[in-house]
């Protein structure tokens, strides 16, 4: 699926959301843009495994859900 029909798949989900669950997805993509200006890393998690991308866009995987679990 390319970027574009994400966008725009994520645009008709979010007239259907909560509007608590709004306000949160568009409160953690303000922040993703900041801290991207600010040329901060961002830490998030895809698929199961937990990736940290840098300013320059680069990302390398942190560790996996997995090794999250028996670490506990």
């Amino acid at each position: 699926m390319g970027k574009t029909a994400k966008i725009k798949k994520s645009i008709k989900a979010s007239r259907r959301m909560h509007p608590l669950a709004k306000i949160a997805r568009d409160s953690s993509a303000q922040a993703i843009r900041e801290s991207k200006a600010l040329g901060l890393d961002i830490v998030y998690m895809e698929n199961g495994k937990l990736y940290c991308e840098k300013p320059d866009g680069s990302r390398t995987e942190i560790v996996e859900k997995k090794k999250l679990e028996k670490k506990k």
